[in-house]
């Protein structure tokens, strides 16, 4: 068992190992492939629909590999976890944080199974190490939630003053994102530069329910 367990930790570190060479090999050539696109998007910008001009503004890449990235893109269950790592407010892509992950659960069952000498243990301690950076970004997420909707209602207050002194809508979301603190100044903000740079408003505040879905549902029901 001793033997599996070191070859586990060999087979981790060798794939961590390529992962970052490949990573850095691949860095500039994706940097690269992004603003050549991002390019020929913008010399397209007066025939873009509304629906193109959403998707690019959203447009997240899972991974700096563009392999990858392109991999990972064909499960709705890995952009639904980039999806959380940015509600939870983690400026890490999804590759890079299931590498983290699996390093984690290697470490733990190495660390468990040298402590205990039980394979099971090592086992479990594997699965539990896995789990744990999801674990705490789930919890980081929810506490966001949280701060959000306490400070959503002062928010709508400051969007509403704004409006009756005679502001433009825009005008009041930069009001917010100045007057309220964290996370409703950075999702306002982000809402804001989505409208500024052509979006509609009526996508830009999908979105923002899209992102804060706890939060905002309880406003948006009727009673």
């Amino acid at each position: 068992m001793t033997a599996k367990l070191i070859a586990l930790a060999v087979l981790a570190i060798v794939a961590g190992a390529t992962f970052a060479i490949f990573w850095l090999i691949e860095r500039r050539n994706s940097r690269a492939r992004i603003l050549k696109e991002r390019l020929a998007a913008g010399r397209k910008t007066p025939e873009r629909t509304g629906e193109e001009e959403l998707a690019l503004l959203r447009d997240e890449l899972l991974s700096e590999i563009p392999a990858l990235d392109n991999l990972l893109r064909r499960s709705a269950r890995i952009s639904d976890l980039q999806k959380m790592l940015a509600q939870a407010d983690m400026s890490m892509r999804v590759a890079n944080f299931l590498g983290l992950s699996a390093l984690a659960g290697v470490a733990a069952s190495i660390l468990a199974y040298t402590l205990s000498k039980r394979a099971e243990v090592g086992w479990i301690a594997l699965l539990l190490g896995f789990v744990l950076p999801y674990s705490y970004a789930s919890i980081r997420r929810n506490k966001r939630f949280e701060k959000f909707e306490e400070l959503f209602p002062e928010a709508i207050d400051t969007l509403a003053r704004a409006v009756r002194a005679g502001h433009a809508f825009t005008t009041a979301l930069e009001m917010i994102t100045a007057e309220v603190a964290e996370p409703v100044a950075g999702e306002f903000r982000q809402l804001y530069e989505e409208q500024k740079y052509g979006m509609p408003v009526r996508d830009a505040l999908l979105n923002l329910t899209d992102r804060m879905p706890w939060s905002t549902s309880s406003f948006s029901s009727p009673p």
